[in-house]
């Protein structure tokens, strides 16, 4: 699987694939492509007027048919999922992470995430494209809420990243920093105040 490549022609590509009138109607919704992805109940028939009730039917037959097949190990199925949904499933992850190499990895985890959670997807719960721009979702703010911490820790000295680290990450108390660094608690606890006035002064967004 490539990445979500020439975008508009693959975009265009999946508009028209869930839209069968074509044509005119389905050139006005693609300008409108962008606003409709960070609705939660988002699918490709939501943007055509005519008709919409049908098309949405029909796509999540077809993406139900494949997510089925990929839960049976169907490589190919898995191609053609990603053929048809990669792309709105991408604008969701730029639209949240505004990085187009993140959002291209992120991709990456998502398409896997749905390769091994296939087998239980249940249609009578939810849709096909709600369940996996969920997941999309998911994994997009994690990867986000992961930058913004590396972020943070890179404002810090070896020393104070250390100890946060420790006492955020590890749990351990300021006398069990002490003793397993070797150095004073007072020493700890100011490495610790410094560190806090940095953090204070560091944006957390990119």
């Amino acid at each position: 699987m490539g990445g979500p490549a020439g975008s508009e022609k693959a975009a265009r590509r999946a508009v028209y694939l869930s839209n069968p009138a074509g044509g005119p109607d389905a050139k006005r919704s693609f300008g409108k492509f962008g606003k409709v992805l960070g609705s939660p109940g988002f699918y490709y028939g939501a943007m055509f007027p005519i008709g919409a009730e049908k098309a949405e039917s029909e796509q999540n037959r077809r993406l139900i048919a494949l997510i089925a097949l990929v839960g049976k190990g169907d490589v190919n199925a898995l191609s053609d999922l990603y053929d048809e949904t990669s792309t709105v499933i991408f604008s969701l992850l730029l639209k949240i992470l505004e990085d187009e190499r993140l959002s291209e990895e992120t991709l990456v985890d998502v398409y896997n995430r749905i390769r091994g959670g296939a087998a239980k997807f249940d249609p009578d719960k939810t849709t096909p494209l709600v369940w996996m721009m969920g997941l999309g979702r998911e994994l997009a703010l994690a990867r986000s809420k992961g930058q913004r911490a590396s972020h943070i820790l890179a404002a810090l000295s070896e020393g104070e990243r250390c100890i946060l680290q420790l006492a955020w990450f590890g749990g351990f108390t300021v006398d069990e920093i002490a003793s397993l660094l070797g150095v004073s608690r007072r020493d700890v606890a100011g490495q610790i105040t410094c560190a806090m006035k940095k953090l204070r002064l560091t944006p957390t967004t990119r």
